[in-house]
């Protein structure tokens, strides 16, 4: 393959190419393969623990409120259409 750096024959690789810094190559049974690599992995996991934390958020916000309208019925009465 195009990943290969030593070939023993045209089947089976002997080493693969030096890791790129977008992709690493491993050899498995003769054969390399790249794996990819994103290079922003720490920003997408700390992107994901700002959605995780606002929706917990949003979630407390909304038993408070749901808690607090079924503790005071009159204020519920008073915006009824």
């Amino acid at each position: 393959g195009r990943s290969c750096e030593f070939c023993k024959h045209f089947a089976k690789c002997k080493r693969c190419r030096l890791d790129a810094p977008l992709e690493k190559f491993q050899l498995q049974d003769g054969i390399c393969e790249g794996v990819r690599i994103h290079q922003n992995k720490v920003y997408l996991f700390a992107a994901w623990c700002l959605g995780a934390a606002c929706a917990v958020l949003c979630a407390t916000y909304m038993m408070y409120c749901m808690g607090f309208f079924a503790v005071h019925p009159t204020c519920t009465s008073a915006w009824r259409l």
